[in-house]
């Protein structure tokens, strides 16, 4: 049996005043919804899809050779309610949930750069979830003063499913 990934994308913003985490995923009408009793409205289209033993080792120590970022962390206290029903969806097939912020993992990269092979692997669910970052803050090679700020403001939660 094989494992999955699964990955929803938070920012850290004002909401009508109050700074709060907030999910930022693209969802799409799923068109069997109400055609069976446990079809989803939406379904979500998310920034990474694989199954890349090598990287759920680097993020979580799951499955693959290398030693991890961290231990994992667990569903953040903060965690957006989107991201927690995904979570409590899964019910006990989900396991070892975490998060990282888009700054710790570029920092990873960077601290580990001499590991060509380690570097390949992160930068393939890295690049994407940047890519998400810019768009969510507008950022443009002009911004590049801006942008390290935001890093801590923008975070990944996942978890694991076999």
């Amino acid at each position: 049996m094989g494992c999955d990934i699964h990955v929803y994308l938070e920012k850290y913003t004002s909401v009508n005043g109050e700074n709060k985490w907030v999910n930022v995923d693209h969802w799409q009408l799923n068109p069997d919804f109400g055609s069976h009793e446990n079809e989803r409205e939406y379904d979500l289209i998310p920034f990474y899809w694989g199954r890349n033993y090598d990287l759920f080792s680097i993020l979580a120590e799951v499955r693959g050779s290398y030693d991890p970022i961290d231990d994992p962390r667990g569903l953040p206290e903060d965690v957006t309610d989107a991201t927690r029903k995904e979570f409590e969806r899964w019910g006990q097939d989900a396991h070892t949930p975490s998060h990282y912020t888009l700054k710790e993992l570029k920092d990873y990269l960077y601290n580990n750069s001499e590991d060509d092979e380690l570097t390949e692997t992160l930068k393939r669910f890295v690049e994407p979830m940047e890519n998400r970052f810019r768009e969510e803050f507008w950022i443009t090679n002009d911004d590049e003063k801006r942008y390290t700020v935001k890093e801590n403001a923008f975070r990944v939660v996942f978890w694991f499913d076999n």
